[in-house]
């Protein structure tokens, strides 16, 4: 069991590792990667976005069909 924590952190770690260079060695200066990075967090928060609401609007849809067929069974 230890053995697997050890192995846990040690990805963790190199993941982060990887990340940090991957930053400083970028060919972007910092602000070019921060826009970067912020249209793509807003590109991806849209999508998501726009997926709930869909989703909203199916069981919206969904329980405006149940409602009517509920009224008619007990009409």
């Amino acid at each position: 069991m230890e053995s697997k924590n050890k192995v846990a952190l040690g990805l963790v770690g190199g993941m982060l590792v990887g990340a940090v260079a991957g930053l400083v060695v970028a060919p972007k200066t910092g602000q070019d990667l921060r826009t970067e990075i912020r249209n793509v967090l807003y590109a991806k928060a849209d999508r998501f976005r726009n997926r709930v609401k869909c989703s909203i609007d199916g069981v919206d849809d969904s329980l405006e069909d149940s409602m009517g067929e509920y009224a008619e069974i007990l009409a």
